[in-house]
């Protein structure tokens, strides 16, 4: 369960490596120019809108965080896309 705990702190960060992701669709920019994506995690059906923390490094930097397994995750609250289901 150890997975949860990180879900319940990390309210605001959300796994958004591209590599995470399949049938990922551009369905609009936010105002900063970041990318909207409606897309699912490979293995799971599940539809969901958000970013791409490749494009967010390079406009937010600091908003795109390396974790220990070597993909990427986003600090949404640091961003102006809002992270939800399809």
């Amino acid at each position: 369960s150890g997975g949860i705990g990180i879900a319940a702190d990390l309210k605001a960060l959300r796994t958004s490596d591209r590599r995470l992701k399949e049938n990922i669709k551009k369905i609009g920019e936010s105002i900063s120019g970041l990318g909207v994506y409606k897309f699912n995690y490979i293995g799971n059906a599940k539809k969901y809108i958000g970013a791409m923390a490749d494009e967010v490094i390079k406009v937010v930097p600091e908003a795109a965080i390396l974790g220990d397994d070597g993909f990427y995750s986003v600090d949404y609250a640091l961003i102006d896309v809002t992270f939800k289901e399809a």
